[in-house]
């Protein structure tokens, strides 16, 4: 009897555990940019997002990781515009160009005009150049997530 009461106390008690799994879907190295289209899931529930980390540019000798991440496609879309702007505008402008949006930044500078420096909310940054710039308008051109 002890031991059937342990054997469902035990049963219980794994299924009150949540189950938590993340399957990534595609993932690139793009320039110096980890790109990584996932799915997380918990118990019932699923999300999909983008992640796009890098090293913080302003420190050489320590890790400091930053990155965009998007849940919604919208987010993403509005990403894509932006970065085909700044295709646009890579090595032909002699003026500063920038695209700010409420969690990155998108900056050509004129010192710097063939490169775009991408910025998180906290002002961590990386460079791309044109051809990775196209390379990852590519790859997010290829990710749909659900609605």
């Amino acid at each position: 009897m002890k031991k059937l009461l342990l054997v469902m106390i035990f049963g219980i008690t794994l299924s009150l555990s949540a189950q938590t799994i993340t399957k990534v879907i595609s993932e690139e190295t793009i320039g110096f940019l980890t790109c990584k289209h996932a799915m997380y899931i918990e118990d019932d529930d699923t999300t999909y997002y983008i992640s796009n980390l890098y090293q913080n540019r302003e420190y050489t000798t320590i890790t400091d990781i930053a990155g965009l991440i998007f849940y919604k496609q919208s987010d993403i879309d509005s990403l894509i515009i932006n970065l085909n702007k700044c295709l646009t505008f890579i090595g032909t402008t002699d003026a500063t160009v920038r695209f700010d949006e409420t969690n990155y930044s998108l900056v050509i500078l004129s010192s710097w005009k063939n490169a775009l420096f991408i910025y998180d909310n906290k002002n961590k940054h990386t460079i791309m150049k044109q051809k990775h710039l196209q390379e990852w308008i590519q790859w997010l051109s290829s990710i749909k997530l659900p609605k």
